[in-house]
């Protein structure tokens, strides 16, 4: 036993692990608060995003149907006055506008001195372009419409808009370096035409 422990003092040195010497120095220039970490900077559409939410109303007797976003004063009411024509007025801001829109056949075009706006498809899946003027600037529209088979539900997507519009609401947001509340207004009516037909089709 005496024999063992001999070895095993001999050899303890050997197995020791040495810790690494303190630099006391290197200790005293660390500050005295991390740098904080910033957040990553978010996307530019998101940053110039701005919302919409719009109150939809409608009747099947009038056959009318109107959206409203009172807060963002951006409205507009679109009335049927035939089988293939739509009255449309418009208020963005304290500016109204009064313009018409023509159906023939799947292409429906919304006309005035400020709308120049298309809109073509059929069975619930629509394209939506052309140019809307405000005080002097165009805005340009290329989006995609997606709608359920009576028209009471449509997602608009792509191009820097995106809109859910159900029976009660339109809602969402748009690219405001993109697209005036005129524009926008112009692609409410656009739905609103398509919601005024949906109430019309047989149940």
């Amino acid at each position: 036993m005496k024999i063992i422990s001999i070895i095993l003092l001999v050899a303890a040195p050997a197995c020791a692990w040495e810790l690494p010497a303190v630099n006391v120095a290197a200790i005293r220039a660390m500050p005295a608060e991390m740098p904080a970490v910033s957040a990553p900077a978010r996307p530019a559409a998101e940053r110039n995003s701005q919302s919409v939410y719009m109150n939809v109303t409608a009747s099947p007797y009038s056959k009318e149907a109107s959206a409203n976003d009172w807060n963002s004063r951006i409205q507009t009411t679109v009335r049927a006055t035939g089988t293939s024509r739509f009255d449309v007025k418009v208020q963005t801001e304290q500016a109204f506008d009064w313009a018409s829109i023509n159906k023939n056949g799947n292409y429906y075009s919304l006309f005035s001195s400020a709308f120049s706006l298309n809109m073509n498809g059929s069975n619930g899946s629509y394209f939506i372009n052309g140019n809307v003027y405000d005080n002097g600037k165009s805005s340009f529209v290329s989006t995609n419409v997606s709608c359920n088979k009576d028209n009471s539900y449509c997602t608009v997507f792509g191009g820097g808009l995106s809109i859910t519009a159900s029976a009660m609401t339109l809602n969402g947001w748009y690219d405001e370096n993109q697209y005036s509340k005129k524009a926008v207004a112009g692609v409410a009516s656009m739905l609103m035409a398509l919601r005024v037909e949906g109430m019309q089709q047989p149940k």
